[in-house]
């Protein structure tokens, strides 16, 4: 039976929410799913935790997955004494400039918890408005995923992303597929 206290949201943190969301973003970062860590710990020499700040902090757009769970009364009733949100996934784009072309595209990204599993329809069917609101802010999405992270992989595919073949990239060298989207 599905819990009808259980809810998710996409919040998009703009200024005025900067501070609010901060221990949310913090929570991501301490808590990342291990394909994540993974990819943050191969591309880059930063530890993930602090790669994760930068992200959110360069970021043009960016959402936090909330998800809200019932907390129960203490005499084990099924009466709801309130609901905590628990960040499961925080994602975005980044304005970044072509070196060779000067041309200006976004960067999708999304890291996330463990938590992103109890989402995963949530997100199934609401990413598609996000990506969205990209391509027209940027008109050109790409990006760099490992070729490990498979729940990432499995997003974008869904998402209606182009892969080239995966290619050394990053301190580690390790495979990474490009990735894009929009006008070529």
């Amino acid at each position: 039976m599905k819990n009808k206290f259980v809810n998710t949201a996409v919040i998009e943190i703009t200024e005025d929410l900067e501070a609010m969301y901060h221990s949310h973003v913090k929570y991501i970062a301490k808590h990342l799913r291990r394909s994540d860590y993974n990819e943050l710990g191969a591309i880059s020499q930063r530890p993930p935790s602090e790669s994760v700040m930068l992200c959110a902090k360069g970021a043009t757009r960016k959402w936090i997955i909330i998800r809200s769970v019932p907390v129960y009364r203490e005499d084990k009733s099924k009466h709801v004494h309130r609901t905590i949100n628990i960040p499961v996934g925080l994602f975005g784009v980044t304005e970044m400039v072509d070196r060779d072309s000067g041309e200006r595209f976004g960067a999708p990204w999304m890291i996330a918890t463990e938590g992103m599993k109890k989402v995963r329809k949530f997100m199934i069917k609401n990413s598609d408005k996000y990506i969205d609101i990209m391509v027209n802010d940027y008109g050109k999405l790409v990006n760099y995923v490992d070729a490990r992270n498979e729940p990432s992989i499995t997003w974008l595919k869904r998402c209606g992303f182009t892969f080239e073949v995966a290619e050394p990239l990053g301190h580690k060298q390790v495979p990474f597929h490009k990735f894009y989207k929009g006008v070529a």
